[in-house]
């Protein structure tokens, strides 16, 4: 099955020193609203940044989804609230396939995501603000930066692994449209909200430039979306 959605995307400019990059990178939100800008030369009309979630089997009863992203210049940060039905998918850990406890969630456990350094001047950090539950989904918050740059050429570049298994009698017959997605900051108390309660958050958030500069950044489920016609693309399975 496949959905491609094009969603408006909200860019903005935004300089900063290369200590002002390392506190933003920690927390992952800023409290600087992107504005508009005009099209670069170098971005082509067909190509739009945009993100990529595959489904992949890894061996028996374990699968696991690919997270890509790909921009037109270089990927600095990438930031995500996604969720899933638990009644359907049990994660477990990336290193051993072992379940997850509920203590673990409690915890804020990373254990199944496997972080993706590409390639550029410097590895990408994790930093995940733990997990939610309302009914039957799941959500986390996961998010990777870098003090450098990850190149991605205009191509889609693999950022992070989420590893999961199915629960008991389900099958992967049961995978099936809106298993997995990415929240939208525009649904009051959902689950974008309960992350960021100050109305600064977003289901995607990509952001792009050099070493100590971040040239723009790219929102899909923000609070304040639509304010630019270009599209920012995103593909699930």
């Amino acid at each position: 099955m496949k959905k491609s959605v094009r969603f408006m995307v909200l860019i903005g400019t935004v300089v900063v020193t290369a200590a002002a990059v390392m506190l933003f990178a920690s927390s992952c939100k800023s409290e600087t609203k992107p504005v508009e800008r005009e099209k670069l030369a170098f971005e082509s009309t067909e190509f739009k940044a945009g993100v990529k979630v595959e489904l992949e089997s890894v061996k028996n009863d374990i699968y696991r989804i690919v997270f890509r992203a790909a921009a037109p210049q270089r990927i600095k940060l990438f930031d995500t609230v996604f969720s899933f039905d638990n009644e359907v998918i049990k994660p477990v850990a990336a290193a051993n396939f072992k379940e997850i406890g509920e203590e673990d969630f409690d915890a804020g456990t990373t254990a199944p995501f496997a972080l993706i350094s590409p390639g550029g001047s410097a590895p990408f950090s994790e930093l995940s603000m733990g997990w939610k539950t309302e009914g039957n989904r799941t959500a986390f918050n996961y998010c990777g930066f870098t003090t450098g740059f990850a190149a991605t050429d205009n191509s889609y570049i693999d950022l992070f692994e989420f590893y999961f298994k199915l629960q008991d009698g389900k099958t992967a017959d049961d995978i099936k449209a809106d298993i997995f997605k990415f929240e939208s900051g525009l649904d009051e108390g959902g689950f974008v909200d309960m992350y960021f309660p100050t109305n600064n958050g977003q289901g995607i958030r990509l952001e792009e430039g050099i070493i100590d500069e971040i040239k723009y950044i790219y929102f899909w489920g923000h609070h304040d979306q639509a304010t630019n016609p270009d599209a920012l693309e995103v593909t699930i399975f």
